[in-house]
């Protein structure tokens, strides 16, 4: 008996998700909604078959790039060897005939996880891959649903729809990003919170640091609010991932505390000012960009790294202002704007942020749109904000991708949409959160 191939498999999972989708939403609907929820569940159908057929047909240049450089990495570390150093990561990448990537710049914590992989050859993995991050996408928009229980059906159908327009979404599935990943755990942190359920939001948190430095800023958040149940589960779940990872690559873990992390957090990576989207590179767009598809407005590098500086710090204390209201756990009044908001932060102060992170942001729109839908006059206009961010995100694609296919130098300005974007977002929680609207947190509960 053949068994299927990787290809059908995807292409089954692919139906069988979009087909759980309709039967989900359509549940204990009326008739009207049902063919709603089954007109979703068809837009997730073509979404991802045509996000699969971009992955599948490798027609783009940057296919899978970033899964490809996790793929390296767990060569490397199968074989005890260093991903970090170019030299390797590049002679890997000729022995199994991947083309030229990046080198991964994470713990030995993912390339540990995901060597049962490296068993099946680079193309056919990333297939996998699609699959696995398909199926932890739909996952974490179920598990984000529970938690907010959007009462109007139609706003709860436009909410699904949104990862579909979701430019972030769709560039993670073009590169092999993890963050779907992260996003599910974000997801069981937030249904935690919502749940009283200290345990499962520290430990849900544990994970992401060993791939991604900033949740541990999240972490740091429930030590600050003396949650201390959220926080030992969080730093129990740091030690045992950390002893999963220094136990599995003892020299990799130590590699990277000692030389990658502080190269990384040290400033924005350089060269690539053009793609990065936090506060720090956008200043160096403005002031002193490495790229040379950057027109800057001047060039001083010691203004920039002042600049640089003095932005994250206003941000980090506009958010501490934002979060010193008292709020009690598992009572009237759950944390989940503030927990939002500080995760925003954490990623703009980054030195290097990327379109694709920002999926993170998915649990911020579906919790906006909650507290929207309990208005008792909604109106549009209280949508401006989360909408522009959205489009935002997608004006910059269509910029840097559409209209300028051979990569050519652009303005600096026409290369910062999706940080506004996020700047908006973080904006709108900061005046949540200070203006007392976590009161609105109680019907999660």
């Amino acid at each position: 008996m053949t068994l299927p191939s990787i290809k059908t498999l995807d292409v089954v999972l692919i139906a069988a998700l979009s087909a759980g989708i309709a039967t989900y939403l359509g549940c204990k609907q009326p008739p009207r909604y049902r063919l709603l929820a089954m007109g979703v569940g068809l837009a997730w159908l073509l979404g991802l078959l045509l996000n699969y057929w971009i992955v599948e047909s490798r027609k783009l240049s940057y296919t899978s790039i970033d899964f490809y450089a996790y793929y390296i990495g767990a060569v490397a570390t199968n074989r005890e060897q260093s991903y970090f150093q170019r030299h390797i990561h590049n002679r890997i990448a000729n022995e199994v005939g991947i083309g030229v990537t990046d080198t991964l710049a994470y713990p030995p914590t993912l390339p540990l996880l995901l060597r049962p992989l490296i068993s099946t050859p680079p193309y056919e993995a990333s297939l996998l891959w699609f699959a696995l991050n398909s199926a932890v996408l739909v996952a974490s928009l179920v598990v984000i649903d529970r938690v907010f229980r959007l009462e109007r059906p139609g706003l709860r159908l436009a909410c699904w729809m949104i990862p579909l327009l979701f430019a972030p979404v769709v560039l993670g599935f073009y590169l092999g990003q993890i963050n779907n990943f992260l996003l599910f755990m974000y997801s069981l942190c937030l249904l935690g919170i919502g749940r009283n359920r200290p345990i499962l939001t520290g430990v849900s948190l544990a994970l992401p640091a060993w791939i991604k430095v900033f949740p541990l800023a999240s972490i740091l958040y429930f030590a600050w609010k003396r949650q201390w149940r959220i926080f030992s589960s969080a730093v129990l779940g740091l030690l045992l991932v950390g002893w999963f990872t220094y136990s599995g690559s003892p020299r990799l873990t130590e590699e990277y505390f000692s030389t990658v992390l502080p190269n990384v957090m040290d400033k924005p990576e350089e060269g690539v000012d053009h793609l990065n989207l936090s506060v720090s590179g956008v200043v160096t767009k403005i002031l002193a960009p490495t790229s040379a598809k950057v027109i800057p407005l001047t060039r001083k590098p010691k203004l920039a790294h002042a600049v640089r500086r003095a932005a994250n710090l206003v941000i980090v204390l506009l958010t501490i202002l934002g979060c010193t209201r008292a709020i009690r756990f598992g009572g009237r009044g759950t944390p989940t704007d503030e927990f939002i908001l500080v995760l925003i932060a954490s990623l703009l102060i980054l030195p290097r942020l990327w379109d694709s992170s920002l999926v993170l942001l998915l649990p911020a729109y579906f919790w906006i749109a909650k507290g929207w839908g309990d208005l008792p006059h909604p109106t549009w206009r209280d949508l401006t904000i989360p909408l522009t961010s959205i489009s935002l995100f997608g004006f910059h694609r269509v910029i840097w991708t559409l209209a300028n296919p051979d990569k050519l130098p652009r303005p600096w300005y026409l290369l910062c949409f999706p940080t506004i974007g996020v700047l908006l977002l973080w904006g709108l929680f900061v005046r949540r959160c200070v203006g007392g609207a976590a009161k609105l947190d109680t019907s999660v509960m």
